[in-house]
């Protein structure tokens, strides 16, 4: 793996993980030092956790794990502009560890202390080292634009398909060979060329799961469903009140459609006229003066 998509990989994660441990703060604080405290004893003896009634600090430390989840999501999405957020991020976790050094050697040698000191002193050097090396891996990136990406698995392509025959299903104007299984690969080239096909991958396997979650529920995958079934999803996507849906297969039906109705039989067949054919010619202006 390439060291800048490494880099992206790692704040990605980390953003996560960040996003999961502050919801487990949140929701259960107690049973979380609890655990720490369980699993330090696998290690060897240490005393529990000193237990606080107060809420403030907890409030406090779910809005820290609020901003390096942020610091690490936008870190990740352009290297060429993730300093900032990575010295944000670097100074948090920095701080989280040296005070969770001081309260383990000076309040109590718990676990969940040193633990912390630890897990965030870790984060906080490799943030600090992907720091150093963001403009070099900025720079690879922007030479290995997206269009080189991996092309899509076939997992992925018998999902695009599936969502193709349901946006343009044979009849009409689409045959078997204009309708959306033989245009697959033409999609893909314009998403790739665009430099587009990373969000591509994740918006079809979106889709591809939406039944489970979604609304109207089936419990199989998009992509297993019959013709009809898959056309109802997609129009629930259609009108759906939630505005990031509506967008999702706005853009999808956009991506698809300009690749099955562009082709020049479909084109013929429906009675299109090239728009170059549609000028008029010089003779035929002046005589029709």
């Amino acid at each position: 793996m390439r060291a800048d998509r490494l880099a992206i990989l790692t704040l990605r994660l980390l953003a996560v993980s960040f996003a999961v441990v502050g919801t487990l703060f949140f929701l259960a604080p107690d049973a979380t030092l609890a655990s720490l405290d369980g699993t330090g004893a696998l290690f060897g003896s240490f005393p529990p956790t000193p237990a606080t009634g107060a809420r403030l600090w907890l409030s406090l430390s779910v809005a820290y794990m609020l901003l390096v989840t942020i610091f690490a999501f936008m870190a990740q999405r352009d290297l060429a502009k993730a300093r900032p957020y990575l010295a944000l991020l670097f100074a948090g976790k920095a701080a989280s560890s040296l005070a969770a050094l001081s309260a383990y050697l000076t309040v109590s040698p718990a676990f969940p202390y040193l633990a912390n000191f630890l897990v965030d002193g870790s984060i906080a050097v490799g943030v600090a080292a992907i720091w150093v090396a963001a403009p070099r891996l900025a720079v690879a990136a922007a030479g290995s634009p997206s269009r080189h990406a991996p092309a899509l698995s076939h997992g992925e392509v018998r999902i695009l398909r599936s969502v193709l025959e349901a946006l343009a299903p044979p009849g009409a104007a689409l045959t078997e060979q204009t309708a959306g299984p033989t245009v697959a690969a033409a999609v893909e080239g314009y998403v790739r060329a665009a430099g587009g096909l990373g969000a591509f991958r994740w918006l079809l396997r979106g889709l591809d799961l939406s039944p489970f979650f979604l609304p109207p529920l089936w419990l199989r995958r998009f992509s297993r469903l019959s013709l009809e079934d898959r056309v109802r999803i997609l129009r629930a996507w259609e009108d759906s009140h939630l505005w990031p849906r509506r967008q999702a297969i706005a853009t999808l039906k956009l991506v698809t459609l300009t690749q099955v109705y562009g082709q020049p039989e479909v084109l013929r067949t429906i009675g299109y006229q090239d728009p170059l054919d549609r000028v008029p010619l010089a003779g035929a202006t002046q005589a029709a003066r």
